[in-house]
């Protein structure tokens, strides 16, 4: 059965470290933002194992329980080093391995754009993991 990646954002700005591997300087998500902006700025930095990724065609960008964006998945980048902060000491920084979306927007013509955003209480996304499968 074919899932969506479910991808949790935080509010806009987030704080990448200023080594993001995408050369990203914040993420997350604002009202104001077109979708082709919450692609570009939410699709890296991600823990993605390719089991899962091989399931699902398409990504569904979530804030606060609602599906604000839409993407088809084609693939996924390779491991890339990175920092992410230690969950202990915030002050301190440790290297990471993530990876990337590779894909691109959907259009609000798109008949999966319109079936999913705007769709409140998505199942998967009241739990504190930024990473979720559904069914699709």
């Amino acid at each position: 059965m074919k899932k969506n990646l479910v991808l949790n954002l935080t509010d806009y700005p987030g704080t990448p470290h200023e080594q993001d591997y995408a050369g990203r300087l914040c993420n997350g998500y604002a009202e104001w933002m077109p979708d082709d902006v919450v692609f570009t700025l939410n699709r890296w930095n991600w823990t993605l194992a390719d089991a899962s990724i091989a399931k699902c065609d398409h990504v569904l960008f979530t804030h606060r329980r609602t599906v604000v964006s839409a993407a088809r998945l084609t693939g996924v980048t390779d491991y890339y080093d990175t920092v992410e902060r230690d969950p202990k000491d915030r002050s301190r920084f440790l290297p990471a391995k993530r990876r990337a979306i590779i894909g691109s927007r959907l259009s609000e013509d798109d008949p999966f754009y319109r079936k999913w955003v705007g769709e409140e209480n998505l199942p998967g996304t009241d739990n504190r993991n930024p990473v979720n499968y559904i069914d699709a």
